[in-house]
């Protein structure tokens, strides 16, 4: 009998211990979370925000809630107990160079340090993707952060790539 060729096998992270209890996902209002994301977004700019000296966190509410209300703006969030410990907020939309196709790019996504164990991350990437999925999204683009590791040292596309992302450029910015 001939031999079988070796296959490859993709090892999969090894876990850590899960959240207790699991956190609820789920598709939010801007106008039902606001209230919630603001010290959230808060802890986000102290984490990887730069440029402090010269541009300072200063959120267009009246933007958010005008691209809710046009269903532009999508917003899953994690709770535990129900109180939020984290989001992903996409913009919807066709793209100018491919007005058949819809796209989302992730505007801004945070899972509170305390909650960065078990799947609860990959689970709330999961459950965006399947909004935006339901949503008719063919490509989805999302920001690494070059300023974050975990509590293991590893950076976010570590993540990004074990879930099918690729890399498609990189970003650079100078502060005037």
């Amino acid at each position: 009998m001939p031999r079988r060729p070796a296959t490859k096998l993709r090892l999969l992270p090894k876990p850590s211990v899960p959240a207790k209890p699991e956190p609820v996902f789920a598709v939010e209002r801007f106008f039902d979370v606001v209230a919630d994301i603001k010290p959230l977004m808060n802890e986000q700019w102290n984490e990887l925000g730069r440029d402090k000296a010269r541009v300072r966190l200063d959120p267009d509410w009246s933007s958010f809630a005008a691209l809710d209300t046009s269903g532009a703006l999508k917003i899953v969030t994690a709770r535990l107990d129900g109180v939020l410990i984290g989001y992903v907020a996409s913009l919807v939309s066709y793209h100018l160079h491919y007005k058949s196709t819809m796209h989302a790019t992730v505007n801004s996504y945070w899972l509170a340090p305390a909650h960065r164990q078990g799947w609860t991350g990959i689970h709330l990437l999961r459950r965006n993707e399947e909004e935006l999925r339901r949503m008719g999204v063919v490509r989805v683009f999302l920001d690494d952060s070059v300023f974050f590791k975990n509590a293991r040292d590893r950076k976010t596309r570590t993540l990004f790539r074990w879930m099918g992302y690729t890399a498609t450029g990189v970003v650079y910015r100078k502060v005037l």
